[in-house]
C-alpha cells in the first residue's frame, strides 16, 4: 500500500526491522513523497509491488539515523514532523 514519507514514518514501528522503504525519487524528497515499506528480494532486486520506486533504507536503518541526527541537535524526542526532516536531510546529504 502506497503511503506517504510521512505516514510512512508515522507508523515505522509497526514495520520490520528488515523490511525496506521505497520511495518515489523522481522530484525532491518532501513530507508527501510516495512510497511503499516490503521485503526486498534477497538478488536485490526490485520487488514487483515497489516497481518504479527506487530503495530509500531498511527500516532499522532509518530508526538508527533518527536516533543519531536527532542526539546532534539535541532533540530528545523529536517530533512527527522534526524526523521527517531529519530523515530528508540525511538523504540529501548523506550523513
Amino acid at each position: 500500500m502506497t503511503q506517504t514519507l510521512r505516514e510512512i514514518i508515522e507508523r515505522i514501528d509497526e514495520f520490520d526491522e528488515d523490511q525496506t522503504v521505497y520511495l518515489d525519487r523522481s522530484s525532491e524528497l518532501t513530507p508527501d513523497t510516495l512510497g511503499i515499506v516490503v521485503w526486498a528480494p534477497e538478488d536485490d532486486s526490485v520487488p514487483q509491488e515497489a516497481k518504479g520506486l527506487k530503495c530509500f533504507l531498511d527500516v532499522w536503518h532509518i530508526k538508527e539515523v533518527v536516533e543519531g541526527k536527532a542526539r546532534l541537535k539535541k532533540l530528545s524526542r523529536p517530533t512527527l514532523d522534526e524526523t521527517v526532516e531529519l530523515l530528508i536531510e540525511y538523504a540529501k546529504t548523506g550523513a
